[in-house]
């Protein structure tokens, strides 16, 4: 059954690891203000494999400080927030998990009707496998490569 989630996960996700373009304009990302990192629940399956939320945000907040970008402790007024979603499937049959990392960039956005919602304004993220012994290192890897592409993306929008 394991194995058959992970097939799955796979296919239903599409593959967005850097080279790829991102998904969403570069210029959504003009004139953001400082704004907070999050991380979403993560699954029981990525605290097995010693992936904590304290780790994520301090790699990805040390990273954004790096880039001189303005973060913030709560919402903005914007609704602006940079959220890492994590999904972790391994299985019993073979010694390979699959991690699933999604950066996205939601910003409070007005409507054509004048309304006002949250949208995701900008986002990458991919699925990879590797092996139980290359886990830790490759989905480091991964996070920080599309960290640089946020980094990047928000440099050219806001130089």
């Amino acid at each position: 059954m394991r194995f058959l989630t992970l097939i799955c996960l796979l296919i239903l996700t599409p593959v967005v690891l850097p080279g790829n373009p991102p998904v969403s304009t570069v210029t959504n990302l003009q004139g953001v203000g400082a704004f907070p990192v999050m991380i979403a629940p993560l699954p029981p399956t990525a605290t097995r494999r010693g992936i904590t939320a304290d780790q994520l945000k301090s790699m990805i907040e040390e990273r954004l400080r790096a880039g001189c970008i303005a973060l913030a402790e709560a919402a903005s007024p914007r609704n602006e927030a940079l959220i890492l979603g994590v999904s972790v499937a391994c299985s019993g049959e073979a010694p390979y998990c699959a991690i699933g990392l999604f950066l996205y960039f939601q910003a409070g956005v007005q409507l054509t009707d004048q309304r006002r919602t949250v949208a995701v304004v900008w986002s990458q993220g991919g699925v990879r496998i590797a092996s139980e012994e290359a886990f830790s290192e490759r989905w480091r890897e991964d996070l920080l490569a599309l960290i640089g592409q946020f980094v990047r993306d928000y440099r050219a929008a806001n130089p």
